[in-house]
Formats: C-alpha cells, structure tokens, sequence
C-alpha cells in the first residue's frame, strides 16, 4: 500500500478474508469490485484510497467515519426522509 505512507489523514482500514487465486471467479469479482469502487465520487459514499490483494485476503483503505451507518440510523430521533438523500 504505497498510498497509505503518504496519507496525512486519519483512514479506516477494513481487512477481508477470501481466498483469492489467481483467475478464480473470487478474484475475479473482488477486482471488479475494485474498479467500481475506485470510480464512486460521490459526497455520501466513502472514497477508496488504496487496497492491497493478497491470497488469503483483501485490504480496503477508506475515508474514515466517526460512525457506522447502522449506529447513525439506529441514534435518529425521526426517520430519515427521502427529500435529505442525495
């Protein structure tokens, strides 16, 4: 992850354990996956700065949150309206 040292913020590294040969349909759609992310520039979803693909896993650096969308939803006094989602 050449990026990463030369990052001068705070991001959130998210570490996924697959088994990824070379050409398996597993590496195959974690590429993909990949690609997509690494296009998405949008204000609501995080930005991917950097990964790393090893053979049992793979290494996500993203922009960091101060919270999980899971908590943010759960701790909203009133439900979300769609008019406030971009």
């Amino acid at each position: 992850m050449k990026l990463l040292s030369k990052l001068d913020q705070i991001v959130a590294i998210k570490k996924i354990y697959v088994s990824i040969k070379h050409n398996s349909p597993a590496a195959t759609k974690v590429l993909r996956e990949i690609e997509c992310m690494k296009k998405l520039d949008h204000k609501n979803v995080l930005k991917l700065l950097d990964y790393q693909i090893k053979e049992t896993s793979v290494k996500l650096v993203l922009e960091f949150m101060d919270y999980d969308l899971k908590t943010f939803i759960e701790q909203m006094s009133v439900p979300l309206k769609s008019s406030k989602v971009n």
